[in-house]
């Protein structure tokens, strides 16, 4: 086996409108990834963490060789099912009082986003989690997340309408929101609980809401999108839709088709949500339809 490590940095701005560092504030995070491929000559003895072979026998007794022989590997935690969690979220009064105060028409009406995220911390030895609002700049794309570590949710409001005159907001999950759950909560989620099932990202919108979830148990290999390119794919489905008077329906139909062919995620699903009921939405590229699947009540 051999591996490779690069490491990605990416711009998030304080506000989607001025989305490059030229134009306005924001900040730079960078992650590593490590890929690896296995190779046809055969390693006699050990290779190491980086893909190396170090030689040796390969006698030595107790080498934890991944399923038997001299100990256990490490069990993979299992991921909760979405729909279970999506549903726990709802049970619990802190989160779902978050939910409901973005939930407003008085926050639609807005200038300005308005959102919550959810910060995990470890004290005493245990993992407690506490919610915090946030407020977005007037005329903004964005609520902003503080740059610290244990922030595994996040919700925030898109608006009806954006400042210039005649404008239309489009009321789901953008690329932006999309990035930042891969790069943010996702990553976090694994960080402090052992899991990617804890990682949540909520659009709310007059039209409904929309739950970002991550059903994989690795996190994504291929985190190297180019974001501006992810914004013009977005601009180019959504550019024929007439947003102001086309069915909900249809726009979630865009978004879920970009979701499966531009974002292209194994496990990155988005799933339309109330406190009481959600359903999954996905596109199937074959009869070019969206499904919705209900979770169980």
């Amino acid at each position: 086996m051999a591996c490779t490590r690069q490491w990605i940095s990416m711009w998030f701005p304080d506000n989607e409108q001025f989305p490059t560092p030229e134009t306005g504030p924001g900040h730079w995070e960078s992650v590593s990834v490590v890929k690896c491929k296995s190779i046809k000559d055969e390693c006699v003895g050990v290779v190491n963490e980086f893909g190396i072979c170090e030689g040796g026998t390969g006698d030595e007794v107790g080498y934890p060789y991944p399923g038997g022989g001299g100990g256990s590997g490490e069990e993979e935690e299992e991921e909760e099912d979405p729909c279970e969690k999506i549903k726990a979220n709802f049970t619990d009064d802190r989160f779902k009082n978050q939910f409901n105060a973005l939930n407003t028409t008085e926050n639609f009406n807005k200038d300005h986003e308005v959102g919550f995220y959810e910060k995990a911390s470890v004290v005493n030895g245990s993992t407690i989690k506490s919610f915090n609002s946030t407020v977005g700049p007037s005329c903004g794309n964005t609520a902003p997340i503080p740059n610290v570590a244990g922030i595994t949710g996040f919700g925030h409001t898109h608006n009806d309408n954006g400042c210039s005159n005649n404008s239309y907001t489009i009321r789901v999950p953008s690329p932006d929101d999309i990035m930042v759950f891969l790069f943010k909560m996702v990553r976090q989620s694994y960080n402090y609980y052992g899991n990617y099932s804890n990682a949540y990202y909520l659009t709310v919108t007059s039209q409904g809401s929309y739950n970002l979830s991550y059903t994989g148990s690795i996190h994504p290999n291929d985190l190297s999108f180019d974001i501006n390119k992810l914004r013009n794919d977005y601009r180019d489905l959504y550019r024929d839709v007439e947003i102001s008077t086309v069915s909900q329906d249809k726009i979630e139909k865009v978004f879920t088709k970009f979701l499966k062919e531009k974002v292209n995620i194994d496990g990155l699903e988005v799933y339309k949500v109330t406190p009481t009921s959600s359903e999954k939405l996905d596109y199937d590229p074959v009869t070019k339809t969206m499904n919705k699947v209900p979770c169980p009540n």
